[in-house]
């Protein structure tokens, strides 16, 4: 198993160091992404808390497979589905292992209260100016992108479709309302439409020439027709809902 010819040395000493960081031993001598699975076993063995807690969060998110309580069993889980997969997907997966390990590490605040933390802040804008509470809530929607960017090699394409087309319509359709009782006029109208659009491309947008690019090529497929959905939908719903609306209006 090795890293993608691509990948730089430099990345692969970078996950090394976050490794060791969260308290993984015995990385002094790995020079070789086939060298981290004993590492990481023995480990697991002597307990490792973060360790045991990514292995198992990798296992539930990228493979379904949950309520695998001895940590040992859950490596040996893992290490069977890396050795099906390719060389770019295990890449992609101990990468993720990485991510979880550093999270672990900072102690990070759970998602949901993250999502939790953007809604107050809409709603003390929305008391305070309701356009600004219009673009707080449009920004909370990029958390829907943790969500997408986990699940998108799972998906088939038409999935991917579906999925983008449904968030679509609901991103048009939260943008109608946020405006209907924030904004005035056109330029209002306009500028909510605008962030809305770049919401919509973002949830399953990945930068060009970084490692997350290379990454996520497994589920390149997928998260491109994701984005065709969303946009296509929320310019359509979009188009809909202000025709609609501007009629009811002329009444």
């Amino acid at each position: 198993m090795t890293l993608p010819k691509d990948a730089d040395q430099r990345e692969f000493e970078i996950l090394k160091k976050r490794l060791a960081k969260s308290g993984v031993a015995g990385l002094e001598a790995v020079d070789d992404v086939s060298e981290l699975l004993p590492v990481l076993q023995k480990n697991v063995e002597q307990n490792t808390k973060a360790l045991d807690s990514a292995v198992k969060e990798i296992l539930a998110e990228d493979f379904s497979l949950v309520g695998i309580d001895d940590p040992s069993e859950a490596l040996h889980v893992l290490e069977s589905k890396l050795a099906g997969m390719s060389t770019l997907d295990r890449a992609t997966t101990l990468t993720r292992l990485d991510e979880k390990l550093k999270e672990a590490q900072e102690g990070p605040v759970p998602r949901r209260w993250k999502i939790f933390s953007y809604l107050i802040l809409a709603a003390i804008a929305w008391v305070i100016w309701r356009p600004l509470g219009a673009v707080f809530i449009i920004i909370a929607t990029g958390n829907v992108r943790y969500f997408v960017m986990n699940r998108a090699r799972l998906w088939t394409r038409t999935t991917a479709l579906i999925f983008g087309m449904l968030y679509g319509c609901f991103l048009a359709t939260l943008v109608k309302a946020v405006a209907l009782f924030s904004v005035q006029g056109t330029v209002g109208n306009v500028v909510l439409v605008i962030l809305g659009l770049i919401a919509a491309v973002y949830v399953a947008w990945v930068p060009p020439s970084t490692l997350d690019a290379r990454l996520a090529t497994p589920a390149a497929g997928e998260l491109k027709t994701v984005r065709v959905g969303v946009a296509w939908a929320y310019a359509i719903g979009t188009l809909v809902l202000f025709a609609i609306f501007g009629l009811i209006g002329a009444n």
